[in-house]
């Protein structure tokens, strides 16, 4: 089983890219192919700047049911953010008040354990682009900078072992090219 990630900050083209990539892979023969889609889109709480505990627990649990799900059921699964994609919104809770330490430290584990026990063979890295407004996402760009570098801090500090991690920026054409690469390449 193969887990393919594509990480970011909201509005950087990540459901983009997974799709260009799964017509890619199908176009290539791959038939046990599923995707993850963005788990936030379904959570009944608060989102962005307002997320608190309960949000990103809600989003937390419900990304590793869903990963855990389709691991089962397909050969390649790609997923629309990591846990490490959370955890970055997490501690944006933590630092304006809307989530206590000791909330952060339990989503800090649970990310870790999880990330340590089913983890991502490969994780894209898409770097910001301007925001699209669609309803669910923030239009406020310093506050998409600012969970981009969040999540930059938490992968560097991050253990990875053997998994890749690869930044990805440029147009969605560039991006889509650079990514096949790495696919092809590995």
């Amino acid at each position: 089983m193969t887990k393919i990630a594509f990480s970011g900050a909201h509005s950087c083209g990540k459901t983009t890219a997974i799709l260009d990539v799964y017509s890619y892979l199908k176009g290539k023969g791959v038939k046990s192919l599923g995707i993850l889609p963005e788990v936030a889109r379904w959570c009944p709480f608060d989102l962005n700047k307002q997320t608190t505990f309960k949000s990103q627990l809600w989003i937390l649990t419900n990304q590793i049911q869903q990963e855990y799900q389709l691991q089962q059921t397909y050969d390649t699964v790609l997923c629309d953010r990591t846990v490490y994609d959370i955890l970055a919104y997490s501690q944006y809770s933590k630092e304006h008040d809307k989530m206590n330490s000791g909330e952060y430290y339990f989503l800090d584990n649970m990310t870790d354990l999880w990330a340590r026990e089913f983890s991502y063979d490969t994780i894209f890295y898409l770097t910001p682009v301007p925001v699209e407004k669609d309803g669910l996402r923030d239009g406020d760009v310093n506050y998409q900078l600012e969970i981009d570098k969040k999540m930059r801090e938490i992968y560097s500090k991050a253990d990875l072992g053997d998994k890749k991690l690869y930044m990805v920026d440029g147009t969605r054409k560039n991006r889509l090219k650079k990514i096949i690469k790495y696919l092809e390449d590995s």
